[in-house]
């Protein structure tokens, strides 16, 4: 099984897997497992909302969710992760192996290679907000010495989203055609983030 997509007891309330204290802003970020009985709610809400940016699509239908979030909960080598920020649910993450992803045979892939999903909800203040969130997701992932690398495909409208990704440190890796949508590919490798973290702390501290 992968090391970043290990399940938990179903029948518990999911614990937080990382968690960092903005406290200059007021708030704590927790990323933890999604929790079906808790969260599909949201996510019903989320769908149906014609300003919901997702590079999937479930469509408006509560069942095709319902067994979406049961494969990736019940099955190995992908999870299913949801952002709260003080305790209030943000963004949802889906990351799961390459060979479960049609790019699989469209890129050169290592093992520990994953893929990035992402339900980003309508809201003002998305720049704030995902930077922090996403370094959230990656400080998890990147944890776990078996995780080398992430890909995250971005549907083309998303324009507001790409110079996100890019200054977390995702690097462009080509444009692609899939299911009548154009996507840009990124990237992030383990050792690019970790050297890119520890230059920020770094400066930080000379500050």
């Amino acid at each position: 099984m992968h090391p970043a997509l290990t399940k938990l007891n179903r029948y518990v309330k999911y614990p937080a897997l990382y968690q960092k204290n903005h406290g200059s802003e007021g708030y704590l970020l927790i990323l933890r497992s999604v929790d079906i009985l808790r969260d599909l709610r949201v996510f019903y809400n989320w769908v149906n909302d014609p300003g919901l940016q997702a590079n999937w699509y479930p469509g408006q239908n509560n069942r095709r969710l319902n067994r979406h979030y049961q494969l990736f909960l019940e099955t190995e080598n992908r999870q299913s992760f949801l952002i709260e920020k003080s305790n209030k649910p943000i963004f949802q993450f889906d990351i799961f192996e390459m060979h479960f992803h049609e790019l699989y045979y469209r890129v050169p892939t290592t093992s520990g290679d994953c893929i990035l999903n992402y339900f980003i909800p309508n809201k003002e203040n998305i720049t704030a907000d995902l930077k922090p969130a996403i370094s959230l997701q990656l400080d998890y992932f990147f944890s776990f010495s078996g995780c080398r690398r992430l890909w995250l495909p971005v549907p083309e409208q998303h324009l507001n989203l790409f110079d996100i990704f890019v200054e977390i440190g995702f690097k462009y890796k080509t444009t692609y055609a899939a299911r009548q949508q154009r996507y840009v590919l990124f990237f992030l490798k383990r050792t690019d983030y970790l050297r890119q973290k520890d230059k920020e702390l770094n400066n930080s501290d000379t500050e």
